[in-house]
């Protein structure tokens, strides 16, 4: 059996390997391409009508490969008809000198790759807009689009088709055999007929991009060559090459489909494309609707969903009932609704949460990518972080950013909540950088940072900020003014026994009346129409509450007290009330309270004031570290009213003599170095306030602020000489100037310098002082950047430093307001989303509505075209 063919009387099998396999499969479909190249199509035996020079009739046969137009394509003129006799007096296919069919390796006559026409799913959503097709047409995606040839198709080309020049860019240098140099010229638009008449080629267009020519139609519908691909420039046979390109079956049969795409009427289709039009513009007013709806309450922090999402139900949320009462003034909502609402699953409506969820998330996405790309042409920006729990228990890491806008105002900008990123600043700074990635946005421009003053953000060694600096160390930490303020208060509050008592009797006073309405209502008629503030609870975090209620203590003193006496004579109260109010009343009675409530209204006011200004997103570096200078002066000169205080206080508190201050007996038995001493010296209870209760707290004032102002020293060293430019001699300028320099090597050039001397000439002629940002609002209003180029740029720097993270604080409140207890469940995605479109509601405004909803077409296909 083992000496038998098993293959038997057949002999042994032959296997193809897979080279002669895939040879034999490309063989079989050239085979294949040559029959159905030699079929003759249906259109080869019917003629069209077309019209002699004489203006009679006459039937021609057309090309198997030219779509038959009907008599009233053929007749089209204007911008719509492009001029192409050849349609009509189709060439011979045996003509050598005009036969440009398409060779098997897929190029045209001239050797060039051919271009491709249709979209592979036709719809508009490949991502080319109108907007990326204006302008040259040598700058048109090499896949054109359905909603580009739609544009083309109903737009004038008058502008695209740069016939009229200039033609620079399309000169060619000589070659070995024709060392002539050659370029594009106007004759090449234009045609002579046999008769002597010129017909315009309007299908060619000129790129002054490429310095090239193009067929449009061509370009639109796919076809051959260079004209249809790269673009043609030779120019020495331009003439000849155009010629058979015109006369080409393919670029007859895209004239002819042009023309018929040009228009409605008339065709076969024409009812079926009235109808798409009609439902097309029928979705998107519904969307425009919606999309309003949405702007509307995203702007202002509002819920969206209820209960349930029928129309007709009071529970169906804020975005269902504003959309029904718009209805009833909209009668084509109306109509809408009564048709497609409550359908059910399977029926399309675009009015479900589903829709809306995507539309606020197209929403949120377009308001990012446009501040960011504000951002990237402002090139220079700086940012702040923060972080804050939410409702639901997760830490979320705020993104806020500064930079310059186009016509020179400085902006901060939201751009979004980091979920859980940790609170050390290595994770901090790896989450940010992550992101600063993913968006496109470059930390190799960022030139500031700004962080509160916690350990993991400001650290010198593990700090965000110097992990920040060794991915770039342009970006220098300007710590935040307004938190560095508060800082100072607060420490200006627990300086002594008597402040630290003083702000515990404030709020007392608050704790007091707000804990039983019948003694608030007591305080509220004791104020009534005085115009008096009611009290106020005291904030560590939030200074401003910490005036708010010296405030309202200091203008209602004296109503505040018969509030008090009112309440502890009160029988009808308890007596723990009583006691208590008797007790709040006998500390309004003291001379240290008097004099502290004047005093310290005094110095809040002022914080207060200048922590209001430094929140500005509009106040710059210089105007800060001014700021709080000029409040160490104001501090300072308190130093000298005392009596002015004291004089105050006496007449509030109804008494003259200050409470004499304990004195402690010396034991040397507990304390044996008190032994041999001599007994300290005696101060008169009003000297012993003025040490201990007065100077001490303008001391400590004084001291931080000093401390705060100097962690800004080195920053102002670097652009404090763009304040005093008008005061500074030409050597001086050019020497901070070179400073500069010297700092930003890759920003700034040496001849800083020089434009700077020419700049403070230029500034002298004003009748005004100019700030920075009025600085650059000059050269940006005058149009005079080329001029003082390094002058813009430094000022861009300058302006773009973070000077406080109160924008971050801002985007906080948002948070609140969005992220409730009855919103706790919200994804990360929509609350990002929700919190940009309500914090940057300008931007959201400025969107495109129109672009927004072919976005959302491309991005989800439904049953209804939109």
């Amino acid at each position: 059996m083992s000496g038998e063919d098993r293959h038997g009387s057949r002999g042994a099998r032959h296997f193809l390997s897979g080279y002669e396999k895939r040879k034999r499969a490309k063989e079989k479909e050239e085979r294949e391409k040559v029959v159905v190249a030699k079929t003759r199509k249906i259109s080869d035996f019917f003629a069209q009508r077309g019209e002699t020079d004489d203006g009679k009739e006459k039937e021609v046969e057309i090309e198997s490969n030219v779509t038959v137009p009907t008599e009233k394509d053929a007749s089209v003129s204007g911008p719509s008809a492009l001029s192409c006799e050849s349609v009509i007096r189709s060439p011979q296919s045996n003509d050598p000198d005009t036969d440009t069919s398409e060779n098997s390796d897929g190029k045209g006559d001239d050797g060039q790759t051919t271009g491709t026409s249709e979209n592979s799913d036709g719809n508009e959503d490949d991502g080319q807009t109108e907007r990326e097709v204006e302008g040259d047409i040598g700058n048109w995606p090499s896949v054109i689009s359905e909603a580009m040839i739609n544009h083309w198709v109903s737009s004038d080309r008058s502008e695209l088709q740069c016939c009229d020049g200039p033609f620079d860019h399309s000169l060619r240098p000589g070659t070995e055999g024709d060392r002539k140099e050659r370029s594009c010229s106007k004759s090449i638009f234009s045609r002579k007929l046999q008769n002597g008449e010129i017909v315009k080629r309007t299908w060619l267009s000129y790129s002054r991009a490429t310095g090239k020519v193009y067929c449009l139609v061509c370009k639109l519908f796919g076809g051959i060559g260079a004209l249809s691909a790269d673009g043609f420039d030779d120019w020495k046979h331009a003439i000849r090459k155009l010629d058979e390109h015109e006369r080409s079956p393919k670029h007859c049969t895209n004239i002819v489909a042009f023309s018929a795409r040009s228009i409605t009427a008339g065709r076969i289709d024409e009812e079926l494309a009235k109808q798409a039009d009609e439902i097309k513009l029928y979705w998107r007013e519904v969307i425009k609707r919606c999309v309003s709806v949405i702007k509307f309450l995203s702007e202002r922090g509002l819920s969206f969903r209820g209960s349930d999402e029928n129309i007709g139900s009071p529970k169906n949320g804020n975005y269902l009932g504003l959309l029904e009462v718009l209805s009833q003034y909209d009668s084509f909502l109306a109509q809408h609704i009564q048709k497609h609402a409550n359908k059910g699953t399977g029926h399309t409506s675009y009015l479900s949460s589903t829709i809306c969820e995507e539309l606020i998330a197209l929403l949120g996405q377009k308001v990012t990518e446009d501040i960011v790309s504000r951002l990237q042409r402002a090139k220079y920006y700086s940012f702040t972080v923060d972080s804050t729990p939410d409702v639901s228990h997760s830490d979320q890491l705020t993104v806020v950013v500064r930079y310059i806008e186009s016509g020179g105002k400085t902006v901060e900008r939201f751009l979004t909540f980091l979920e859980n990123t940790g609170h050390t600043g290595r994770q901090q700074a790896t989450a940010l950088l992550e992101y600063f990635t993913s968006v496109g946005i470059d930390i190799s421009n960022c030139r500031g940072q700004s962080y509160d003053n916690a350990a993991n953000m400001s650290g010198r060694y593990q700090g965000m900020q110097a992990l920040i600096k060794t991915e770039n160390p342009l970006a220098v930490f300007v710590p935040c003014f307004a938190h560095s303020l508060n800082l100072v208060g607060q420490s200006a509050c627990g300086s002594c026994r008597l402040a630290t008592a003083f702000f515990g009797f404030v709020e007392q006073i608050y704790v007091f009346f707000t804990a039983s309405t019948a003694r608030y209502k007591v305080l509220k008629a004791a104020l009534t129409g005085e115009n008096i503030p009611v009290p106020k609870h005291l904030s560590d975090t939030r200074w401003s509450a910490h005036h708010d209620a010296t405030k309202a203590l200091h203008l209602g003193y004296n109503k505040i007290m018969e509030a008090l006496d009112e309440i502890s004579n009160d029988a009808q109260q308890k007596g723990d009330t009583r006691h208590m109010a008797d007790q709040l009343y006998q500390t309004m009675c003291k001379l240290e309270t008097g004099f502290y409530v004047g005093f310290w209204a005094t110095v809040l006011e002022r914080f207060h004031r200048t922590s209001v200004s430094l929140q500005s997103q509009s106040t710059d570096l210089n105007t800060a570290v001014e700021l709080l200078k000029s409040l160490r002066v104001f501090v300072e000169s308190l130093r000298d009213r005392f009596d002015d205080f004291l004089t105050d206080g006496i007449e509030r508190s109804g008494t003259n003599d200050f409470d004499a201050p304990r004195s402690r007996k010396r034991n040397v038995r507990l304390d044996p170095l008190d032994y041999g001493r001599a007994e300290e010296a005696s101060l008169s209870p009003e000297d012993a306030f003025r040490v201990n209760g007065f100077v001490c707290v303008i001391d400590v004032l004084r001291s931080e602020l000093d401390k705060r102002t100097n962690a800004y020293s080195e920053l102002n060293d670097r652009f404090g000489f763009l304040r005093l430019l008008n005061d500074m001699t030409p050597e001086d300028i050019r020497k901070s100037a070179s400073m500069v320099v010297k700092i930003y090597q890759n920003d700034l050039s040496p001849e800083l310098s020089e434009e700077m001397v020419h700049f403070q000439a230029l500034m002298k002629q004003t009748e005004k002082e100019l700030t920075e940002a009025s600085m650059y609002e000059m050269i940006v209003d005058r149009n005079i950047s080329d001029t003082f180029p390094n002058v813009a740029v430094l000022l861009r720097i300058y302006l773009s430093l973070m000077v406080t993270n109160c924008s971050g604080e801002r985007s906080f409140s948002k948070l609140k307001l969005i992220k409730n207890n009855l919103r706790s469940v919200m994804g990360q995605s929509r609350l990002v989303s929700l919190t940009i479109l309500a914090t940057e509601s300008d931007v959201l405004r400025a969107l495109d509505t129109d672009q927004l909803i072919t976005d959302f077409a491309g991005k989800k296909a439904r049953k209804k075209v939109i």
